[in-house]
């Protein structure tokens, strides 16, 4: 029983080792990849030029996946998988969505916006700035006190 158990024990830890030598070598091979001009802030921004996407969302996306707490130099670029090249998965996105959501001051709304503006998953940072915008296209219109005295029955 020990035995079997210290075999499962060392192919957890052979697997877990095999995915961490995997994550490191394909995070320095972008990173060599990209060593060069063309992943720059402003470069990520340029690359939505002719979108509807104002510069603060894009800006702001930029910002959060270049910090040195998530990617420390690691150049990103708007079609980089935030599963597959960012290795964020789960639970971590929809953290990072509420919390891009926060930083630009917007309030979530129903995800059938989302489907009705043809965002139906969030793979690339690129979709990621597109559903940002949609949220930002559908914030819910603030009701003022002076004009909720003025609705039908609050006289």
């Amino acid at each position: 029983m020990v035995g079997v158990l210290a075999a499962v024990i060392c192919t957890i830890l052979v697997f877990y080792a095999c995915v961490s030598i995997w994550t490191a070598s394909h995070a320095r091979a972008l990173r060599r990849a990209r060593s060069g001009p063309g992943y720059t802030r402003e470069d990520f921004i340029a690359a939505f030029r002719g979108e509807s996407i104002p510069e603060e969302i894009l800006a702001t996306v930029y910002d959060y996946y270049s910090s040195p707490l998530l990617a420390p130099g690691f150049p990103i670029a708007p079609g980089d998988s935030i599963e597959d090249d960012l290795l964020y998965v789960g639970e971590d996105r929809e953290d990072q969505f509420l919390e891009l959501l926060a930083r630009l001051q917007l309030k979530t709304i129903p995800e059938y916006y989302l489907a009705q503006n043809g965002i139906i998953e969030v793979h690339t940072l690129r979709d990621l700035a597109f559903a940002l915008d949609c949220v930002r296209r559908n914030q819910p219109a603030e009701v003022s006190p002076s004009a909720h005295a003025e609705l039908p029955g609050n006289r």
